[in-house]
């Protein structure tokens, strides 16, 4: 079972605020993944993967600068994303 998909914690609105965070973490995870293995591929999926992740990363990079060649937006969102759901209460990190 993918236990770490189950949020616990308090009423439903929560419960659905972390599950689409968890789920938008697993994308970001994804798109970083596929990013290093395909660079600039036109698969449909990675093509999805970009228009779920996009709009988010782009706003986080005319904030964060890229450290030489290395985009690190990504990261820094998924690190956003674990915080907030710290905040939340949420016993349901990904990792």
């Amino acid at each position: 079972i993918m236990h770490f998909l189950i949020p616990f914690g308090d009423g439903p609105g929560a419960w659905v605020l972390r599950l689409l965070l968890n789920i938008f973490q697993i994308c970001l995870l994804a798109r970083m993944i596929l990013s290093w293995l395909y660079p600039r591929s036109k698969h449909p999926a990675i093509t999805l993967l970009e228009l779920i992740t996009e709009p988010i990363l782009k706003q986080v990079r005319q904030v964060v600068p890229p450290v030489g060649q290395l985009d690190v937006s990504a990261a820094f969102v998924f690190l956003l994303i674990d915080i907030l759901k710290w905040l939340l209460g949420s016993s349901c990190f990904i990792f």
